[in-house]
């Protein structure tokens, strides 16, 4: 109750994902974009979400990650509104649950470091 104002009238704090932040931008963008612009969001969509999540125990592959977010993540219709094979589904919801919230992005402490921006890459 910092800001004075009871709980349920508080704002509450967004609980985005890095990487459900990377498919909301894909929505707002991708739609108004010409053609060399949606490939150049897709690549720079991929790269920064691979930079981002967690090390945590079941990480894909770097090749099985690129494909995933490239060919099935970060194009339109979304993931959840089609098919795609086992071994990409689970690899998305790896990296559902290994990304970071947005909040984060500002914290060096959380933030990735030098050599996780290079395996993203």
């Amino acid at each position: 109750m910092s800001s004075g104002l009871p709980e349920s009238m508080a704002e509450k704090e967004a609980t985005l994902t890095r990487y459900e932040l990377a498919l909301k931008y894909l929505v707002m963008k991708r739609p108004h974009a010409v053609p060399d612009a949606r490939v150049g969001i897709n690549e720079s969509s991929t790269t920064a979400t691979m930079g981002f999540p967690d090390d945590r125990q079941g990480r894909p592959s770097h090749d099985l990650l690129r494909k995933a977010l490239r060919n099935s993540a970060l194009v339109l219709p979304g993931p959840a509104h089609r098919e795609s094979p086992t071994v990409i589904t689970n690899t998305l919801h790896w990296l559902e649950r290994a990304s970071h919230p947005r909040s984060d992005l500002g914290d060096a402490a959380v933030g990735p470091g030098p050599q996780t921006l290079r395996r993203g890459l």
